[in-house]
């Protein structure tokens, strides 16, 4: 009887890393699925093998059955998700992006290693505290405000572009800041701006419209 009872014990403790590693998967799916739904590059691909190498380190370095982490692995791990985290930050047109993106690994990693400590309970609370964070917030943000970088290109005139600047005046926009570039005969402006969605549609039909606009792009900052 010990015997057999010995064997589904061996049988249950190989499986359980099995486990850990599925539900570790699960969870980069889940934060995966919301970061693609928002256009990110660092979705379904990326996240599950952030979680799920962060889970196999911790379940490598021999610390699941104590609920504490050696100081090496988390640091190993940590210094790993610093390399991701720094390469998803970039900095365009004096601005930097991308810090969202680089916080989302960096939590998804530390979700990854909670599941390798077997904390399956609590890192599943917090995986929906996070998805929450993700998901509600920014769209409770936009209801009241929006940051919208434009970018607008015309023949060059400058006279065109101080009309231009007054057309985010009169849409009660509040522009963060602004340059101007030329390229040949043709002027490229770029606005990054925040105020209402409502306005940020009007401002948008108004560009669009315009004959003078030879290409009008906007994007969420």
């Amino acid at each position: 009887m010990d015997i057999v009872d010995s064997q589904i014990n061996a049988t249950l403790a190989a499986f359980i890393p099995i486990i850990k590693l599925l539900t570790a998967l699960v969870i980069g799916l889940l934060i995966g699925w919301e970061r693609e739904m928002r256009e990110n590059l660092a979705g379904m691909r990326i996240m599950p093998l952030v979680t799920v190498g962060a889970a196999l380190f911790t379940v490598y370095g021999g610390v699941s059955d104590k609920q504490f982490i050696n100081p090496q692995v988390a640091a190993g791990v940590v210094t790993g998700v610093g390399f991701l985290g720094a390469g998803a930050i970039s900095r365009q047109h004096g601005t930097l992006s991308g810090l969202t993106t680089a916080s989302t690994i960096w939590v998804t990693a530390a979700l990854g290693m909670g599941i390798g400590l077997g904390l399956y309970v609590q890192t599943l609370l917090l995986t929906a505290v996070v998805l929450l964070i993700l998901w509600f917030f920014p769209n409770l943000s936009r209801k009241a405000n929006q940051n919208l970088t434009y970018e607008v290109a015309s023949g060059y005139d400058e006279s065109r572009y101080g009309e231009f600047q007054r057309r985010f005046q009169e849409a009660k926009l509040q522009v963060l800041r602004h340059s101007l570039s030329r390229h040949g005969d043709q002027m490229v402006c770029i606005w990054f701006t925040t105020g209402h969605v409502a306005h940020h549609q009007q401002l948008g039909r108004i560009f669009i419209n315009d004959p003078e606009v030879t290409t009008f792009t906007t994007r969420l900052d």
